[in-house]
């Protein structure tokens, strides 16, 4: 992959290739993350589509289905008496007791477009028999005949309107398109573009093997604009993003908070269905994987550690132990003695979280890792031996993976190690650097002098050495 970012954030004019192993430094608010967060937001609007496309489609029918029984004020004047025998009243009653919630997606496309068939047939008589009980001792029946006739114009437009919606050629290009912006808003908190220049063209494009698969500008409402051509035909199933390892210390009162992106009946109809899928962050969909015990089982683990032996071997090195999920919460076992993950050295909690994830099938070819100064704690010992654990990632498993360091010890073990693995074709060094008036930033590529980034990383130990030195010969 090759990721190109114009005036998003503070980058400009830059090309990051992302094949294989990928690393960039440099200073402080230099744009370095703001690389991993785009490519987050792409590959996670980019996982599960059709099932998202379905789940959307569904809820967006139901809470359809919904307005029309508010409309009809069937809870209200809910009949407790039922007619299975009177197919108008079966439906009405399936519309008050919610029922059709449970259906699959084509049994509920085909109730709504039977529910408009039945509300057209339906007459006044008809509807102030069903909920006569509900009326018979009220003056009710005469203010609802006289607002009925718009009752019902409601409830067909609504059917016929959502009909429209679902049964769109477009419709999956449409939610693609605005599931990828509404993550890449969320990510960004809605300031994609640079602050100080917001009327400045940005955009976003990825190519995979030279073809352009995502396309995009961002306008002055940080929307994200994307071309027709843009396809969203990503190499990587799912994508990672890793910056704090203390995330593990709250797993068991992590309430997975949702992000809702619902709107109303009377905005704009395409855009109920395909922004209506919750956003998560990439710590609450971390925290979710970590837990996720859904792939484990004998044949499951013992696949996974034949395969991944290497890495394994490596790992256990340095965390042996093994993940544990109580009523009491989650804990490191080792030796047949349970620790509290919080308990654990910050340092431990990264290689762990990386173990957790690899173990239970989370981390495979399809998979990039996003790693945000992965080494800030880090010993300088460990911190080798997790960048050849990293590059074995890259080497044996074909895990993509970015890193941001402002570690030169880091830098120079990934690329030791890349060049022990004959990963040094798929390992690309680069470097952020403030330009013009210091507002933006660029990333340049430094595979042919990689000394640049140990140079960059390395220049504030020398110079306080150099204080240190003077001050010695006072």
């Amino acid at each position: 992959m090759e990721l190109y970012l114009d005036n998003i954030g503070i980058i400009k004019d830059s090309r990051i290739l992302l094949d294989g192993l990928t690393v960039i430094t440099g200073k402080n608010s230099s744009g370095k993350t703001t690389v991993g967060k785009v490519m987050y937001s792409l590959l996670n609007a980019g996982t599960d589509l059709e099932k998202s496309f379905e789940f959307s489609k569904k809820r967006y029918i139901v809470s359809k289905i919904t307005d029309i029984e508010r409309i009809l004020k069937l809870r209200r004047y809910r009949r407790m008496q039922r007619d299975e025998k009177n197919n108008i009243f079966r439906f009405l009653d399936i519309i008050s007791m919610h029922t059709y919630a449970r259906f699959p997606l084509s049994e509920l496309i085909s109730f709504l477009s039977d529910t408009r068939d039945i509300i057209i047939q339906l007459e006044i008589e008809d509807y102030l028999t069903y909920i006569g009980s509900a009326i018979a001792y009220s003056n009710l029946a005469e203010a609802i005949n006289q607002d009925f006739p718009e009752w019902k114009r409601k409830c067909v437009d609504i059917c016929e309107t959502t009909l429209l919606v679902i049964n769109d050629e477009n419709a999956f290009y449409n939610f693609v398109k605005a599931r990828t912006d509404a993550f890449i808003n969320h990510e960004f908190n809605k300031q994609i573009k640079p602050i100080r220049f917001d009327d400045c063209e940005s955009k976003i494009e990825l190519y995979e093997k030279g073809n352009c698969i995502v396309k995009a500008e961002i306008n002055n409402r940080n929307k994200v604009e994307f071309y027709n051509e843009s396809t969203f035909l990503y190499s990587s199933d799912n994508c990672i993003f890793i910056d704090n390892p203390y995330i593990i210390d709250k797993l068991d009162v992590n309430n997975f908070f949702e992000h809702s992106m619902y709107k109303t009946y009377e905005e704009n109809e395409i855009d109920a269905i395909i922004t209506s899928d919750d956003i998560k962050d990439h710590d609450e969909i971390l925290s979710e994987l970590i837990i996720d015990n859904s792939r484990n089982n004998y044949f499951d683990d013992l696949e996974i550690q034949n395969k991944f032996k290497n890495v394994f071997n490596r790992i256990n090195e340095i965390v042996p132990g093994e993940f544990s999920s109580t009523k009491d919460g989650y804990f490191y076992v080792k030796d047949g003695i349970e620790l509290s993950v919080k308990n654990l050295a910050t340092g431990s909690k990264m290689f762990f979280i990386i173990k957790k994830l690899l173990f239970s099938g989370l981390i495979d070819d399809n998979t990039m890792l996003i790693l945000d100064e992965p080494e800030s704690h880090l010993h300088p010992e460990w911190i080798n031996k997790f960048a050849e654990i990293l590059v074995c990632l890259a080497k044996d498993i074909n895990v993509k993976i970015l890193i941001t360091t402002h570690s030169p010890n880091l830098m120079l073990a990934l690329s030791v190690y890349s060049k022990k693995k004959d990963l040094t074709e798929n390992s690309h060094f680069y470097i952020a650097e403030n330009i013009g008036d210091g507002y933006f930033s660029q990333i340049r590529s430094i595979d042919n002098s990689i000394g640049e980034g140990y140079a960059h990383l390395s220049l504030p130990l020398v110079k306080m050495n150099l204080e240190l030195e003077a001050l010695d010969g006072e």
